[in-house]
């Protein structure tokens, strides 16, 4: 039987979660740095990042 975390996560689900939130950050970190890309607007940028995190981390 799988143990369940803090915040009743299977270390799997953590783990899974964990992945996808560092998947994306490279992502749009990529985009940014490397290849320069133009994602427009600041602010808008970050409250995007900051709701697509928080997502990565609710999803069931």
């Amino acid at each position: 039987m799988p143990t369940t975390l803090r915040y009743g996560l299977t270390e799997a689900e953590a783990l899974a979660r964990a992945r996808a939130v560092d998947t994306f950050v490279l992502g749009v970190s990529a985009r940014l740095r490397v290849l320069r890309d133009d994602l427009g607007d600041r602010a808008e940028l970050t409250d995007w990042i900051a709701d697509t995190v928080q997502h990565l981390l609710d999803a069931p």
